[in-house]
């Protein structure tokens, strides 16, 4: 019986393995970006532009009530690549933040164990009537196939506290009036509440 076992937990995980380098190499649906898209590279310099961007818009927000923050591809890819190497919480490697057609895509590669998925999240980003930023999740794609539900909550939930950790309305006098998104750039405009 524990050998029929042990034989049956084999041609399990076999089968497991081999559903997972299927699904990777399945024509049709695929999480890696356009071919148009050219590879961002990923710096410490744009991370420090992006900080240089937000104390100026700070700077505005103080002296004259109100901004216009521009945030490019660059900047977002290196800050969240710098950010995911900090946490251990989603293993997504060679992330790549593309700001085009009003959505943010996000493409990469995500490592489960020892399988690792080409990974695609399409985000569109608005205001609510509050003056805080909302997000919707267009299309969550790993190879081929959905990301799964479980996956899924725990990023849009990490998504959710980093957002209202920077712009949470009792820390922070901010009222977004638009975000608008196109030609690989990001613009934020805001007024003092």
């Amino acid at each position: 019986m524990i050998k029929t076992q042990r034989i049956g937990t084999i041609l399990l995980a076999l089968a497991a393995l081999w559903a997972a380098s299927l699904a990777c190499t399945l024509p049709g649906r695929s999480a890696k970006p356009p071919a148009s898209y050219a590879p961002i590279p990923v710096t410490t310099q744009a991370v420090g532009e992006l900080r240089k961007n937000l104390e100026v818009a700070a700077t505005q927000i103080a002296t004259s009530g109100s901004t216009a923050l521009v945030i490019d591809e660059a900047q977002l890819t290196s800050l969240l690549a710098i950010e995911l190497k900090s946490q251990n919480q989603l293993n997504i490697q060679d992330p790549q933040v593309y700001l085009r057609d009003g959505q943010v895509q996000l493409f990469g590669n995500l490592q489960q164990g020892n399988v690792t998925v080409p990974l695609k999240i399409i985000l569109t980003l608005s205001t609510d009537g509050k003056g805080q930023p909302q997000f919707q999740v267009v299309e969550a794609t790993a190879g081929p196939l959905p990301v799964p539900k479980d996956l899924l909550d725990q990023f849009t939930t990490q998504f959710d506290q980093a957002l209202a950790r920077r712009l949470n309305p009792d820390n922070n006098p901010l009222f977004i009036d638009r975000i608008a998104i196109a030609d690989g750039k990001m613009t934020i405009t805001a007024h003092t509440r």
